[in-house]
């Protein structure tokens, strides 16, 4: 019966070891994208204002503990029939770099993206219409390429004339439906929970004030 247990014991050990050293070691992952609050269409302002460019910040992590390696992202903006490649990506915060080779960890990279035109194709204009931004990426290890994540917006007639000035961009706030249906629901039990907690110290207290009372009348 001892044998049998410290067999049992063993291969669940075991078991557990290899799972760890899957989720930690091996599995390879992918990497993913939280979606941005605010997207920018316009002028590259450090360049000649001919050269429109996109701009999003965006937090990219790793499903994985080892991490995965970025080797390039692309920006694909579709609008009607019009599609064009926004493939010249720089990233960061202060000091911007071209992209390529970045280590995304599992704890997640957060910064600037800018994906521009290539020299060759910036006769670009924004146009009023429906657009859909696309992001994909390059991962290190895959053989196709990989969506990030796609975003719907709209450009009025009056936005794109403003685009047209070489000083003036668009930029698209808010927050994503579900982050904002989850954050209503979070607020929405907080303070369900402060009603609770309220009233409950309020029938404590007056509970406690009654039996205080009533002690006092059985001494007077």
């Amino acid at each position: 019966m001892d044998a049998t247990l410290s067999l049992i014991l063993s291969l669940l050990a075991l078991v557990v070891s290899v799972a760890t050293a899957w989720l930690t070691l091996l599995r390879r992952g992918t990497v993913k994208m939280t979606q941005p609050t605010t997207i920018y269409f316009g002028p590259d302002s450090s360049r000649h204002w001919n050269y429109p460019k996109i701009y999003l910040r965006a937090l990219l992590y790793a499903t994985a503990t080892r991490g995965c390696i970025l080797q390039s992202m692309v920006a694909l903006l579709k609008c009607g029939d019009d599609a064009r490649y926004f493939d010249v990506w720089v990233y960061g915060d202060d000091a911007l770099r071209r992209g390529s080779g970045l280590f995304i960890p599992h704890t997640g990279l957060a910064t600037n993206h800018h994906f521009l035109l290539q020299l060759d194709n910036t006769d670009y204009r924004f146009v009023p219409g429906s657009y859909t931004l696309e992001v994909w990426c390059a991962i290190v290890g895959e053989h196709h390429a990989r969506l990030l994540s796609s975003f719907e917006l709209a450009v009025t007639q009056e936005q794109a004339t403003e685009l047209k000035s070489p000083t003036t961009g668009f930029t698209s706030t808010g927050v994503p439906t579900t982050t904002l249906t989850a954050l209503t629901f979070a607020l929405e039990t907080m303070r369900q929970r402060c009603c609770a907690n309220s009233f409950g110290s309020s029938a404590a207290m007056g509970a406690r004030g009654s039996h205080i009372t009533a002690a006092r009348m059985r001494y007077t």
